[in-house]
């Protein structure tokens, strides 16, 4: 065998051999630190689609800084939303409070009128416990039993165990069981038969106060629009100067 040693046109690169050609695409290790300190990093252009531009010019893009006005635009309005919200709530709330000039805070008698036993805790209680913590009291009047079902006596009971929960002592409860003003869907109870249980009870207890159900009464609950109806002929007719609150339906 011939023993062959390195061609005439090759030279020694890192202990390999390559061809001359090849060596001379290989860049020097100066001109690839250069390279290194100034990288040229490409993105695609948004204003001439398939030119590059570099990444620097990249981030002076106006299109950026609009974008940014927008989002805090946005952000500024759904503050001042939010502010309006809270302030209306807070000013609303405090409305609620009578105080007198003379004898700094005057505890009132609030009237939550209903239709049936568990009004009080699927509508009401956050009120209940809003009045108890002030310091005012509360008076309970429940038009019915709830005796739709035939568990008129049990709803009854419950009720008064959810008073005492709520820490509304027993003998500010009332509950009727009055012949005309059973429960019902298709019940109708009559406005003026109300107004005049309402009234007896406003005098009675000397109420500052009354709370009950919108005129859509919030569930829809046709007692619970009588309800509503009774009390404003009350207003209407016989006790304009009472102040009257309604629990406002909201849809969900």
């Amino acid at each position: 065998g011939q023993k062959f040693g390195k061609p005439k046109d090759a030279v020694c690169f890192r202990d390999a051999v390559v061809p001359n050609k090849l060596h001379e695409a290989i860049p020097s290790t100066a001109a690839t630190a250069r390279r290194r300190r100034s990288p040229q990093v490409l993105l695609p252009s948004s204003r001439s689609p398939g030119v590059l531009i570099p990444l620097q010019d990249r981030r002076q893009d106006p299109n950026i800084m609009a974008w940014l006005l927008v989002l805090l635009t946005i952000f500024l309005l759904w503050m001042l939303s939010l502010w309006k919200v809270l302030y209306s709530s807070k000013s609303t709330l405090s409305n609620v409070l009578t105080y007198s000039n003379d004898k700094g805070f005057k505890r009132q008698n609030v009237l939550l009128v209903l239709a049936h036993p568990d009004d009080e805790s699927m509508f009401f209680s956050p009120t209940i416990q809003f009045f108890i913590s002030k310091g005012h009291n509360i008076h309970i009047l429940c038009m019915s039993t709830g005796n739709a079902d035939g568990k008129g006596y049990i709803r009854k009971e419950e009720l008064y165990r959810v008073c005492a929960i709520l820490k509304v002592p027993p003998q500010r409860v009332k509950v009727l069981d009055h012949p005309n003003l059973q429960d019902g869907l298709k019940e109708q109870w009559q406005h003026n038969l109300l107004a005049t249980i309402i009234g007896e009870e406003v005098n009675m207890r000397e109420i500052d106060k009354i709370i009950t159900f919108d005129s859509h009464g919030i569930s829809g609950h046709q007692n619970h629009r009588d309800v509503h109806h009774g009390l404003c002929m009350l207003l209407q007719e016989k006790r304009p100067e009472v102040e009257a609150w309604e629990l406002i339906s909201t849809s969900i």
